[in-house]
């Protein structure tokens, strides 16, 4: 048992470190919970819409863009919110308070299908898609701006960080494994009329994602603590946005990240190489497993790297590192799926490494702005990173399609895809954008004695800052 409590403990602890195991644990809990959530939304509303709710892809299709433009507009805005709040519970922390209900409540309401007319579902499946990105934003900035004042150490923020994404690529597989036993359920007589039809079987898996999700989301709130302290002074709207532009650092991080959207299409693409070139749509899951399990692997020795090249330079080794298999798997072909399946787990050691990375950056950025300005802008720089990730969705969905119809070949009656260039889609592509996404990082200065100073400086501002207001307090309390 003393054995166990040690490995625990080095999970979570480092020497000299702010971090305590509730800290750790209840923030890597809350970010399960709050995937067990997005996870059924992002793996099932689709289907749920068109196979149950009876509305049409098209239609299905355009409230998603809509929805998208939205919410890459709503991410700042959110961002400039949490940057102006200031309460007893800290500026971050009381969101993941308030959020956790609506939009477990929300996201019950997606999984529910009314008996509406075709306009009538429309406009319900409007309301409460927009109602749930909304919600989900304001639980989903603040909740990753969390990690940048629960500690200003960054083995602890790397360490948290690598923990919390293991614990969300759970969250997100969770509501797929639900489905499928009740799926298999419903084969068996004796289990059909308990499980029932389909959709029930989405109604009850989004009922339990809801309640267990939300209830380990709020986690973020009664487990964590703010560290970092905060000036008394709210930056306005402008100001807020000003810090994001003249935070050069953080542009080149968002440039990374945008320029990494090809490596995106290899999961996109994923079913048209097990369909076209393997044989059938029941390789989809097969090929997913390798890679699952060595990033899974990769969250381990990620603080190691951390600790022993910085940051930046590690992922930049992990981004040189997946270029290796990912060529050779294009020169070595499709025709043996064993050597493939190889590949694909050595391509994905670098998985989480690359995953944890801009966080833990992102961080540094919101140091070096508050070092440069004596005013921090969490929310603001956080929401970068949710901006990033739909953009580089509609990127990497709008760069699919062009390269699926090069690839494609014959009638509309007839479509198939050229092996040689679809193969290359899925490896070759991919490859490109761990190239592209290094040459930012040329430009990112945020390193070495730079980072450094900010580290050693910072803190003594912050207490001279946490004096200064005392004192201000203090002598308005005698007047």
């Amino acid at each position: 048992m003393s054995k166990l409590r040690e490995k625990v403990k080095a999970l979570w602890h480092v020497e000299g470190g702010s971090l305590t195991q509730r800290d750790f644990f209840s923030y890597s809990f809350a970010g399960l919970g709050q995937n067990m959530i997005y996870g059924i939304m992002n793996s099932y509303l689709m289907i749920f819409y068109t196979r149950v709710f009876g509305v049409g892809s098209k239609d299905v299709g355009r409230m998603f863009l809509a929805a998208k433009l939205w919410d890459a507009a709503n991410d700042p805005l959110m961002g400039s919110v949490i940057d102006k709040t200031r309460t007893r519970w800290g500026k971050i922390r009381p969101y993941l308070l308030w959020t956790p209900i609506p939009i477990a409540v929300i996201t019950v309401l997606l999984f529910t299908a009314p008996d509406l007319t075709p306009g009538g579902k429309i406009v319900y499946m409007y309301i409460t898609y927009i109602l749930w990105g909304m919600l989900y934003t304001v639980c989903d900035v603040p909740y990753w701006s969390l990690s940048s004042v629960m500690t200003p150490n960054e083995l602890e923020r790397t360490k948290l960080v690598s923990f919390t994404r293991f614990l969300t690529g759970v969250g997100m597989a969770a509501p797929t494994v639900m489905v499928s036993l009740l799926f298999a359920l419903q084969k068996v007589p004796s289990a059909k009329g308990a499980v029932g039809d389909e959709k029930q079987i989405y109604f009850i898996t989004a009922v339990a994602m809801s309640v267990v999700g939300a209830g380990l989301l709020s986690l973020g709130f009664f487990g964590t603590k703010e560290r970092v302290s905060q000036s008394e002074d709210k930056p306005s709207l402008k100001e807020s946005f000003g810090y994001l532009f003249k935070n050069k650092p953080l542009m080149m991080i968002l440039l990374c990240n945008l320029l990494a959207f090809p490596k995106a299409i290899q999961g996109a693409s994923q079913a048209y190489v097990a369909t076209y070139l393997l044989g059938g749509g029941e390789w989809v899951a097969i090929l997913g497993i390798p890679g699952a399990v060595s990033s899974t692997l990769s969250y381990a020795f990620t603080p190691a790297m951390v600790r022993r090249f910085g940051a930046i330079k590690t992922y930049i080794i992990a981004n040189i590192y997946t270029l290796i298999p990912m060529a050779i798997m294009y020169f070595v072909g499709f025709k043996s799926i064993p050597v493939i399946l190889i590949f694909l787990f050595l391509t994905g050691l670098s998985g989480g490494t690359i995953g944890v990375i801009p966080t833990i950056l992102i961080a540094d950025c919101v140091d070096y702005m508050e070092w440069q300005t004596g005013k921090r802008s969490e929310g603001v720089s956080f929401s970068v990173q949710t901006f990033m990730a739909k953009a580089s969705s509609a990127l990497q969905g709008w760069a699919l399609g062009y390269l699926l119809a090069w690839a494609q070949v014959g009638g509309a009656d007839a479509i198939t895809y050229d092996p040689g260039k679809l193969w290359s889609v899925y490896t070759i592509i991919p490859a490109l954008g761990s190239v592209l996404c290094i040459i930012p990082l040329i430009f990112y200065d945020l390193k070495g004695e730079k980072l450094e100073r900010v580290r050693r400086e910072l803190p003594l501002r912050r207490q001279e800052i946490l004096k200064t207001e005392v004192t201000r307090t203090n002598e308005q309390s005698t007047d």
